[in-house]
C-alpha cells in the first residue's frame, strides 16, 4: 500500500480556538466544541479546492476512489463519502464521511471539531485518529490554510453513505505517539496581545512513499 505524505511549513502554527475575536473567525456558543466558526469568503474557497484537491489529496482517502482512473480521483457520487480499508487489509480502518451530510457525515461537525481533527488527530467524537490521517504534518498548516481547507470541504456535495467507526486494535492504540493539543483556551487569554505573525513562506510539500504490503 502506498501512502502519501503531504508536510505543508509555513508559519508557526498560533492557538487556534482562541474565544475573542480575530481575523475572519466569529464567535457562538461557548461550548468547548464550538467557540469559532470560520467566515466563508471567495477566497478561501479557493484556496481550499487547491489544498484538498491538490497536495493534502483529502479526498483520495476519504471516497471510494477509482484506482483505473488517472490521478486516483474518487467514483462519480463518492466524493468524500468515506470508505473502510478492506483492500489495504485494514478491514477496522475507516476513512470517515467528511461530505456535508448531516446525518451520515460532517455535516453536524463544528469548524472547531473538523480543526482539531485536522491538525490534532482528534475525532468529533473525542476519539483519537489513526495516523494514516497525516495530522503530525498538517499541524504547521497555517490557520489561514485550515479555515480554507474546512470552507472547501464544507462546500461541496453531501454524500449519503452510512460507515461504521474506526476501532483501532490494542496493539495500534498503544503505538499512537501523545497527544499534542494546539487549541488551548487558557492560554490564549493569558495573552495580552495576539501572537505576532510571521510573513507566510512558499509552501513546501514533501511526498514520501511508504511501501507496506
Amino acid at each position: 500500500m502506498s501512502l502519501e505524505v503531504v508536510r505543508l511549513r509555513g508559519v508557526e502554527p498560533p492557538c487556534l480556538s482562541a474565544p475573542g475575536p480575530q481575523p475572519g473567525v466569529s464567535t457562538g456558543s461557548t461550548t468547548a466544541a464550538n467557540r469559532f466558526s470560520f467566515a466563508r469568503t471567495t477566497a478561501r474557497l479557493e484556496r481550499g479546492r487547491y489544498i484538498v484537491e491538490g497536495p493534502a489529496h483529502c479526498f483520495q482517502c476519504h471516497s471510494e476512489v477509482d484506482w483505473k482512473n488517472p490521478g486516483a480521483q474518487p467514483k462519480a457520487g463518492k466524493k468524500a463519502g468515506g470508505t473502510i480499508f478492506v483492500e489495504d487489509g485494514m478491514q477496522w480502518l475507516v476513512a470517515p464521511n467528511i461530505s456535508p451530510d448531516v446525518e451520515t457525515g460532517a455535516g453536524s461537525w463544528t469548524d472547531e471539531q473538523f480543526a482539531r481533527a485536522i491538525r490534532e488527530g482528534i475525532g468529533h467524537d473525542g476519539r483519537r485518529l489513526f495516523p494514516m490521517m497525516p495530522y503530525m504534518n498538517f499541524r504547521s498548516m497555517s490557520d489561514e490554510d485550515l479555515a480554507s481547507v474546512v470552507v472547501y470541504v464544507r462546500s461541496i456535495d453531501p454524500v449519503r453513505n452510512v460507515l461504521p467507526k474506526t476501532v483501532l486494535p490494542d496493539v495500534v492504540k498503544g503505538s499512537l505517539p501523545p497527544h499534542e493539543p494546539i487549541t488551548d483556551r487558557a492560554s490564549w487569554l493569558r495573552r495580552q496581545k495576539p501572537p505576532r505573525q510571521k510573513r507566510h513562506r512558499r509552501s513546501e510539500v514533501i511526498l514520501a512513499a511508504d511501501e507496506r504490503r
